[in-house]
């Protein structure tokens, strides 16, 4: 009679032990079976479900010492902001609006407008009888987030047109452009064609102002491109000052012409010539 409940003992043990082990190894099975993540793509921290982007966005792991003004910056060029400013809050929306503006290192972050390809924006045809009400920005002050709200406020009390700096009266360029006489400089509006683009999504006519001939930056970097005096044969000078580059010359002639038909074919549907004389 021992002898009988020890063997039915021993067999209740075995069948919970096999069903045990069973269980671990559909348990070890399903783990061994779970996709691998993509080598590259951002893993999330021990314990941390990973965050899927929606279309039209990215996911970013944040870094040590990382801000979202900081990675707004760094991903400006690749999204359909203008500003950092504007890209910032759209990240903070994007990611729930959590009340500091720091992130933590490993800190999943979804990036918002990410453009598939660089905007490429065309000339808009208005009639021969377009009555322009223009607002006139300088290139650092369209290129800001202020400049988008005097747009916006402009659009809002019946403006059509907004004229902005391509160029300014001291020479300084507001657009990348890539001439051997404009060297390097800052392009307050980084993104040209982004902007135009902009500036038609909230009906205004774009017109960009080039200020031709009334050069400093130019002179000063070419004095050979300045007016000359008939007296001295030296740079001409206003009020002391070295200004303008002479008309006649082909190559100041041609420089100007090559920067308007970059914002041309920016997306600019008017090229504004200003100071177009000699002094």
């Amino acid at each position: 009679m021992v002898l009988i409940f020890f063997f039915l003992g021993f067999a209740i043990w075995r069948s919970s032990a096999e069903s045990a082990a069973a269980q671990v190894a559909q348990s070890t099975q399903f783990i061994r079976t779970s996709k691998t993540p993509t080598p590259g793509s951002p893993q999330a921290p021990d314990g941390a479900a990973l965050v899927v982007a929606p279309p039209g966005s990215q996911l970013y792991m944040a870094k040590r010492g990382d801000g979202i003004t900081s990675v707004a910056r760094r991903y400006l060029s690749q999204t359909s902001y203008l500003t950092s400013g504007e890209l910032a809050e759209a990240i903070r929306k994007s990611n729930g609006e959590p009340r500091t503006l720091f992130l933590k290192t490993g800190q999943q972050v979804v990036i918002p407008g990410i453009l598939d390809a660089p905007i490429v924006e065309k000339a808009i045809p208005v009639a021969r009888d377009f009555e322009v009400r223009a607002v006139y920005l300088t290139g650092v002050m369209a290129a800001s987030d202020r400049g988008l709200r005097i747009i916006r406020r402009w659009r809002e009390l019946g403006g059509n047109a907004v004229v902005f700096d391509v160029k300014d009266s001291d020479g300084s360029i507001n657009i990348a452009f890539d001439h051997p006489l404009a060297g390097s400089h800052r392009a307050p509006i980084h993104d040209l064609p982004k902007f135009t683009r902009f500036l038609h999504s909230q009906g205004m006519h774009a017109i960009a102002r080039v200020a031709i001939f009334r050069d400093e930056r130019l002179v000063v970097t070419h004095p050979e491109l300045a007016v000359k005096s008939k007296r001295s044969g030296q740079a001409w000078r206003e009020n002391g000052k070295l200004v303008w580059t002479d008309p006649s010359q082909p190559k100041v002639q041609e420089y100007d012409i090559a920067l308007a038909k970059k914002a041309a074919e920016s997306g600019a549907d008017e090229i504004q010539f200003d100071y177009v004389r000699f002094p």
